[in-house]
């Protein structure tokens, strides 16, 4: 009995409480779910703050993103307002900030790269538009020009400068005959001008030297010389004004005649539609007929002879030596009186100033404001008789300026060049451009200029080492095309015997002109149409410049993040 109930109690005990092991065993249990709890919360920890991080730098990409597109609308925003500018700038004041730069390409292209940053992120972005230059243009005065005659002088005959355009000399002597006709005005500003054989004048002639017009010649216009002035056996229809004597032999002047120089003056066989009035006194006047009055400020003796008609008055501060009985004159004679004064011209603009002024037109390389550069290798220099240089132009189809100062000398002798687009032919050296013929390969108006570039920027012909000559004779121009022949060194215009059709339409402007002509017709000779020809304006030291406002923002052509 005592046993059993022994044997219960151990069995009771081992039931209600656990022993020695079972507590070990419970111990671990806690310290594993312990460990697990804290790597669960620290993950959880890690995961919030990386998520946090995560939140905070997609933000800040997303805002530098976005402050990028801000500042890329802003210059587009402003180019488009004030016009393009090639070294813009824009900065943001606020963040997100932004940074802006602006650059152009010779292709006609700008870019406009920005850089947005937020916090720690920054995005970069790279916008390419097309835009288009507001380029000065500039074009020459005059259908012929030469800043100087070779040698000083220049015998020049056969040629019809048509469409009213003028023949301006800077300095030399002019000889103009054989039917040569200028439809608008001949300028001579330092030097003397000699009219003979049928070398008509449409417009008028102005001149520092003295003019000289003998056999037949025509001047519909007036002339204004600051020198003396002589005609025999020519016309003026307008009015003849000299610094220094007149002499009419022969000739008729459909206005007034003045002369302010104080020497003597004479009129033989003269018609005279207006007046005739001297500061000194007259040698000789007879067998003339006066429209106006006849006055001489002189003190000395005047001889008007007996066969002369004078419709208006006659006015002298000295005497009148009669031959006889004297002139006829309609209105009143005075003579001896004080009260007689010399007459005044009031001179022409182009004989008030400096005279001459040259346009100096650079080249450096690149596009010229819309015309897109070709470059020629020193290979591309023959065009006589190459069919692939030929073709090489004729393909072009947008305005493009061929660079060939590459060459030591351009051949384009008997060349055809059949045109899509305009050209601006720019070299160094065209000894030979005879027999050069343009056409319109669309029937549309299209404009072909050749240009030794003038490069020292001083105002007056600059023909620099390596230039030199631009020979074009026996041009064929078809009336489509336009252009300027510019060199500040010799351009040699003529057209040879037998060879017809020859025209040149724009502008000849040249340092030197040299003439060799054929002494046929005007009208048969060679043929200047004279239209203003306009050219890009060009940077002697860096080619063409686009300021602030001068050009016009296209369309997006490419963008990207870089």
């Amino acid at each position: 009995m005592l046993r059993s109930r022994n044997h219960a109690g151990r069995i009771g005990r081992r039931r209600g409480l656990p022993g020695r092991s079972e507590r070990g065993s419970t111990l671990i249990s806690v310290v594993v779910v312990m460990l697990v709890l804290t790597m669960v919360g620290l993950t959880l920890t890690a995961l919030v703050v990386t998520t946090t991080q995560s939140v905070v730098s997609s933000r800040d990409v997303v805002q530098s993103q976005q402050a990028a597109d801000a500042g890329l609308a802003d210059m587009v925003a402003t180019a488009r307002r004030e016009g393009v500018d090639c070294d813009a700038v824009v900065d943001s004041e606020d963040p997100p900030a932004y940074h802006g730069e602006a650059s152009c390409e010779e292709t006609g292209e700008i870019a406009f790269e920005i850089t947005g940053t937020s916090g720690t992120a920054r995005t970069r972005t790279r916008a390419v538009y097309a835009y288009t230059t507001n380029v000065t243009t500039g074009s020459v005065t005059g259908a012929l020009v030469s800043a100087r005659l070779a040698g000083g002088a220049i015998n020049i005959s056969s040629i019809y400068i048509r469409n009213g355009g003028d023949f301006v000399i800077g300095s030399g002597n002019l000889d103009c005959n054989n039917t040569t006709i200028v439809s608008g005005d001949l300028f001579m500003a330092h030097g003397s001008v000699s009219l003979s054989n049928t070398c008509s004048i449409v417009g008028d002639l102005h001149a520092t030297g003295d003019v000289t017009i003998n056999n037949n010649n025509l001047i519909y216009g007036s002339i204004v010389t600051l020198g003396t002035f002589y005609v025999h056996q020519g016309t003026v229809a307008g009015s003849v004004e000299a610094v220094k004597g007149v002499t009419i032999n022969s000739a008729g002047v459909g206005g007034d005649v003045t002369s302010t120089g104080s020497g003597t003056s004479s009129v033989y066989k003269g018609t005279i539609g207006g007046s005739v009035k001297i500061a000194g006194t007259f040698s000789s006047f007879q067998d003339s007929t006066v429209g106006g009055t006849v006055l001489a400020a002189g003190t000395g003796s005047n001889s008007i002879a007996p066969t002369t008609t004078i419709d208006g008055n006659l006015r002298l501060r000295g005497t009148l030596d009669t031959w006889g009985s004297g002139p006829t004159v309609k209105g009143t004679k005075t003579t001896g009186s004080a009260s007689v004064t010399a007459p005044t011209i009031t001179l022409p603009e182009d004989l008030q100033d400096a005279g001459f002024s040259w346009v100096d037109y650079g080249y450096a390389g690149g596009a010229l404001g819309t015309y897109a550069p070709l470059e020629l290798t020193s290979a591309q220099c023959n065009f006589q008789g190459n069919a692939s240089l030929t073709s090489l132009i004729d393909s072009l189809s947008r305005p493009t300026v061929v660079d060939a100062r590459a060459c030591n000398d351009v051949n384009l002798y008997a060349v055809p060049f059949n045109l899509k687009t305009d050209v601006i032919f720019v070299a160094n050296k065209i000894s030979s451009a005879q027999g050069l013929t343009l056409t319109s390969a669309d029937g549309g108006a299209h404009a072909f200029s050749l240009v030794v570039p003038d490069n020292t920027a001083d105002g007056t012909p600059t023909c620099a080492a390596g230039q030199g000559l631009m020979k074009l004779d026996d041009v064929h121009m078809a009336a489509e095309i336009t252009g300027l022949a510019y060199s500040p060194c010799e351009i040699h215009l003529g057209q040879s015997a037998g060879v017809t059709n020859v025209r040149w339409n724009g502008q000849v402007y040249a340092g030197n002109l040299t003439w060799g002509g054929n002494g046929g017709s005007a009208e048969a000779g060679m043929q200047l149409y004279y239209t203003a020809v306009s050219l890009p304006s060009l940077n002697v030291e860096a080619g063409p410049v686009v300021s602030p406002g001068e050009g016009s923002l296209g369309g997006l052509l490419d963008r990207r993040d870089i």
